[in-house]
């Protein structure tokens, strides 16, 4: 039982500080830092994969490191007197190490025992004997077939899980832009682009309140939504390609200023600031 909460105990670390460099990785990524949020999003997949290949090694009984000789004295006395059946049998005792963990059956009563016992706590039968021991490393070996496979699984089901999310943060069609992973930063300079149209006009949101309502005028291409969130002094806009410097950052997203038009009407907005997505802003238009 305490190997077991062990095992548990164990897995559980290793799934949180996964998660845990899996959401560092993500708000890096919101705010900006994008090398080095997505560096942290591909290594907590890793981090999992890596448990279960070394849980795989433990359940086959494979030893990563080296093993030190061990030297083994066998009085002479006593070889004389070891039958030829006790010879055959003596192996497979000495191999039962680890096998504590795992239970089996008893072949004569049927109760779950350790796989490593010498005798049944509950029918009290004699274990050593050569059929015995052969029907316990039988069901010792499914165990770990049936180990193998659920962590196959894990390994297949932790790498879809992340590949998804990383897929999904990645090709959100909020824009055509999305697919221009910026490295701009606070302080930078670069230029508001949606599409490929020199005519198309990008609005910015005066305050995050009004950001959030333009995100969702935007996705639903209410037109009326839009005019009114411009008239209310909460939104205005101007051309694609502005030139503008990134003055803050959140998740998701940027607070630009407006320093240099594209047309004259642009010029009256020079000095403003506004909040946008973090793919509307290109280091080249």
């Amino acid at each position: 039982m305490q190997e077991k909460i062990k095992e548990i105990l164990k897995w559980k670390y290793v799934i949180i500080i996964a998660i845990g460099i899996f959401i560092a990785g993500f708000i890096l990524f919101g705010v900006g830092l994008e090398d080095l949020g997505m560096a942290l999003i591909l290594l907590s997949p890793v981090i999992l994969i890596i448990k279960v290949v070394l849980f795989i090694c433990r359940k086959l009984g494979i030893k990563l490191e080296k093993p030190k000789p061990k030297k083994v004295l066998v009085k002479e006395e006593k070889v004389s007197s070891i039958s030829q059946q006790e010879i055959a049998i003596e192996p497979q005792l000495l191999n039962k190490k680890g096998w504590s963990k795992y239970k089996v059956k008893c072949p004569f009563c049927k109760a779950e025992i350790p796989a490593d016992a010498l005798r049944c706590s509950h029918c009290t039968a004699d274990l050593t004997e050569q059929k015995s021991q052969m029907e316990i490393e039988s069901q010792v070996r499914e165990i770990k077939k049936r180990g193998i496979v659920i962590g196959i699984i894990s390994v297949i089901l932790v790498i879809s899980f992340f590949s998804f999310i990383v897929w999904v943060s990645l090709s959100i069609p909020s824009t055509p832009s999305q697919q221009q992973i910026t490295k701009l930063q606070i302080g930078d300079e670069g230029f508001l682009k949606v599409g490929n149209d020199p005519n198309q006009v990008v609005f910015l949101a005066t305050n995050l309140d009004a950001f959030d309502e333009l995100i969702k005028i935007i996705r639903a291409k209410d037109e009326y939504g839009l005019l009114a969130l411009g008239l209310q002094g909460r939104a205005f806009g101007v051309t694609n390609g502005t030139k503008v410097k990134i003055i803050d950052t959140g998740f998701g997203k940027r607070r630009v200023r407006i320093i240099q038009g594209v047309k004259p009407i642009d010029e009256d907005k020079v000095g403003l600031s506004g909040w946008i997505p973090i793919e509307w802003v290109v280091s080249q238009f």
